[in-house]
């Protein structure tokens, strides 16, 4: 009898976000970095390339990052909506 979770059956459907919700998650990680880089006293252009270093370290093995062309956007908007505040 093998394993449930080896020969599990995801709907089609709920597969199809995947690809989406990783997109979100990565961003999200991004945005999360730029504010902790922020907060560290970080500069946003060193927060850019701190930030697209890590997902390219990330991705290193698994081929480029899909949202490595968005990381200068998401920092930029993290830093202008703190001066804001």
């Amino acid at each position: 009898m093998p394993f449930p979770w080896i020969s599990s059956q995801i709907p089609a459907d709920y597969a199809a976000t995947f690809r989406d919700k990783a997109l979100a998650m990565y961003r999200d990680e991004v945005r999360q970095r730029a504010e902790l880089l922020l907060h560290l006293g970080y500069s946003a252009e060193e927060a850019i390339a701190r930030c697209r270093d890590n997902l390219r370290w990330d991705f290193d093995l698994s081929g480029p990052c899909p949202i490595e062309n968005e990381v200068e956007h998401l920092v930029q908007a993290v830093y202008r909506r703190q001066h804001k505040a």
